[in-house]
Order: structure tokens, then C-alpha cells, then sequence
């Protein structure tokens, strides 16, 4: 089944080489994602998504976080995808999600004049900060104090 799909995907690229409009529903890359993740192929999963046989998208990119615990590199694989998407406060809520808050403080950091929602991101991340430890909850209010001191 997963082999059908990759040869229709690649029609349907073929068909776009030749001029013509040719835009693949996202649903259909999400369900090749499943198959393969359901029968364990992450390392063609893996080949496909670096050869952008996969559009990027959000959906693609959310659904890759979900099979990051059962394989890690999905995890930076969903993190690139967001990057080309130039979804960067996505990016500082995945790394919320997996409690790596200095990540998500060095993607603020590159980023925030790209970010749509700094504020709300800024109270997720002091909020995590929180439950981690003091030091860390020191270290993102200093953070966020000066960022806003030199965004003056």
C-alpha cells in the first residue's frame, strides 16, 4: 500500500515538472506518514521526508511531532519543517512541549522579530520555567528583561 502511494505522489510531481498546477491534499502525505509509521519504516519515512518528497506543512509537521517519542529524529524533522515554514513561535511551542527551554530561549532569541505571538509565548515559557526549577525561572525572567530592554 505504501508503495502505491509514494508512485502516485510521484506522478502527481511529475505531472508539476511538466507545467502543470498539480497540488497534492496534505491528507494524502498524512496518511502515507501513518502507514509507514504504523508498520515501523521510519527509515524510509525518514528518506522521504529529506528527499521533500513531503510537502511541508503544518499538518505534516504536527503529526511528525506525535511519532517523535517512538522515534527522536521525527522530533528535528518536525522542527526543520516548521523552520521552512517559517512558523517560528511553533517551533518555541514544540520545545515548550518537550520541556527544552533553553531551545525554545535561543529560537526566541533568533527569531522574535519574526514571531507573531512573543507575548503569550513569553508567559508559556516563564510558566515552564517555573515548574522546572528557580535557577531556570531566574535565568528566562533575565532573559526576557533584557530582550526587552534592547528591543527599546
Amino acid at each position: 500500500m505504501e508503495m502505491v502511494i509514494e508512485d502516485y505522489i510521484r506522478a502527481l510531481w511529475f505531472w508539476a515538472d511538466k507545467g502543470e498546477q498539480v497540488i497534492v491534499d496534505p491528507a494524502i502525505y498524512i496518511f502515507l506518514l501513518d502507514l509507514l509509521a504504523r508498520n515501523g519504516r521510519f527509515h524510509r519515512l525518514h528518506q522521504l521526508l529529506l528527499n521533500r518528497v513531503f510537502s511541508d506543512s503544518q499538518d505534516v509537521a504536527c503529526k511528525l511531532l506525535k511519532y517523535s517519542d517512538i522515534y527522536p529524529p521525527a522530533l528535528q524533522l518536525c522542527i526543520d519543517m516548521f523552520k521552512r515554514l517559517e512558523d517560528y513561535d511553533q517551533i518555541v511551542e514544540v520545545f515548550l512541549a518537550k520541556r527544552k527551554l533553553s531551545e525554545g530561549l535561543k529560537c526566541i532569541q533568533l527569531y522574535a522579530d519574526k514571531m507573531k505571538q512573543l507575548d503569550k509565548l513569553k508567559d508559556l515559557m516563564l510558566q515552564e520555567a517555573a515548574r522546572s526549577d528557580s535557577v531556570m525561572l531566574q535565568l528566562t525572567k533575565n532573559f526576557f528583561e533584557a530582550k526587552l530592554y534592547l528591543s527599546k
